[in-house]
């Protein structure tokens, strides 16, 4: 670089110029850069909203939904792995309705082994507080619980609240091996569509709540016939539990009679 103090006097002054100008030059580069970053970003970022609102219409079921929503984060953000959690209806527990990569039934399993509640783990956290959490390092953070055999490859993740009319729906995760892969540009971006997979999400959870429901309605209609339709006991007995058990969902139902002779007479 040329020094300045050796630049004759009448020179010095168009060096000085030609210096600023490359200053501005880069300055303007820089600024092209972010704007095109940023115009990136935004170009993405609606893409994103298009493709997931035309996906998320398509289907009313809740693991479908769940599905869509997972997949398509997945894809923008390059995770090598999603989760999915709803809260349950008791209201304090989170039920893994669909993990990237895994089936239906693997993803049941998967929820009956975790069982998470929330406040517990790094989604309990965020789903309790309603927060996002971006973690460089899982393996540094005391709210992180790992899974043996499932998630302990785990190095950088991403949670976010998933809250639809101010009313916690989940929380929707995204992992990855490498250790600060997530940065505050992921958790923008999966915040500015979580509104829409949260809405997508508790719409799937009041028709599923909704059939369940009508089928309830039509196991006890049908028990009501098989009551009135059959002078045999026994038939209408297993029919009874058979439907009752299908109604509340118990692993075990009976019913129990009362011998009318052990009954004190009027």
């Amino acid at each position: 670089m040329t020094d300045p103090d050796q630049i004759p006097e009448p020179l010095l002054a168009e060096w000085v110029a030609l210096h600023r100008r490359i200053a501005e030059l880069e300055a303007a580069e820089l600024q092209r850069r972010q704007t095109e970053t940023a115009l990136g970003q935004s170009q993405e970022q609606l893409a994103l909203f298009h493709r997931l609102g035309q996906r998320l219409a398509e289907s009313l079921e809740l693991y479908d939904v769940a599905q869509r929503a997972l997949d398509d984060v997945c894809a923008v953000v390059g995770a090598l792995r999603g989760v999915l959690l709803v809260r349950e209806p008791d209201g304090h527990h989170l039920q893994v309705v669909d993990v990237s990569g895994y089936d239906d039934e693997s993803v049941k399993a998967l929820d009956r082994r975790v069982r998470l509640q929330i406040g517990d783990g790094l989604a309990g956290w965020v789903a309790a507080h309603r927060q996002s959490a971006v973690v460089a390092d899982v393996t540094q953070d005391g709210r992180w619980q790992p899974v043996a055999g499932i998630d302990d490859w785990v190095r950088s993740a991403l949670s976010v609240p998933l809250v639809n009319r101010d009313e916690l729906v989940g929380v929707l995760s995204v992992y990855d091996e490498q250790e600060s892969f997530y940065q505050d540009d992921h958790r923008r971006l999966i915040e500015s569509v979580a509104a829409a997979v949260a809405a997508a999400v508790a719409t799937a959870r009041l028709y599923q709540q909704a059939q369940q429901r009508l089928q309830g309605l039509t196991n006890l209609n049908r028990a009501s016939l098989a009551v009135i339709s059959s002078l045999d006991l026994d038939e209408v007995l297993a029919q009874i539990v058979d439907l009752t058990s299908s109604v509340v969902h118990s692993d075990y139902t009976s019913v129990v009679l009362v011998d009318a002779r052990d009954q004190p007479e009027l």
